[in-house]
């Protein structure tokens, strides 16, 4: 997917994983691999699914940006895009 310079910035500070210093541990793909693995439970096939989903910005899940459950979506957006 394209993100957008202001996509990106708003990922890096909320979203990608982070060392102890607060630098960047992955980028995109790396994030949405991250995100289809935990919602997909272990399944390879579901993996590939949720990945090509979050990778099409069809299915972008929204987590809250707190320590206590970093990582855990608490809400899911879908948009449903129509052919023009």
């Amino acid at each position: 997917m394209h993100l957008s310079d202001n996509a990106l910035i708003v990922l890096e500070k909320r979203y990608f994983a982070k060392n102890d210093k607060g630098e960047c541990l992955e980028d995109w793909s790396a994030m949405i691999d991250r995100v289809a693995k935990n919602i997909s439970g272990g399944d390879q096939e579901l993996h590939k699914r949720y990945y090509d989903l979050l990778d099409s910005g069809l299915f972008l899940p929204n987590s809250p940006h707190s320590d206590e459950c970093r990582w855990r979506s608490a809400a899911a957006f879908c948009l449903f895009r129509t052919a023009h």
